[in-house]
């Protein structure tokens, strides 16, 4: 794939976390709602972070929709 280290870490990050909270990929629908999922949560690390705790926070919300 064509993409930046940063990109990569990002996607492969973000599929351990969906697999963690029950998402699979081994049929085809099963990896293409997995892909629609990695994209959707990679368009959130554009988020700026002020200090670290804020952050982490957003993280946990983002992974976990929590509001």
């Amino acid at each position: 794939f064509n993409v930046s280290f940063e990109e990569e870490l990002k996607r492969v990050l973000v599929h351990g976390i969906l697999h963690y909270c029950g998402y699979k990929d081994k049929s085809e629908s099963d990896e293409k709602l997995m892909r629609q999922k990695e994209d959707e949560k990679i368009k959130m690390f554009h988020v700026k972070h002020q200090e670290n705790k804020d952050y982490q926070i957003k993280i946990l919300q983002i992974f976990f929709l929590i509001p």
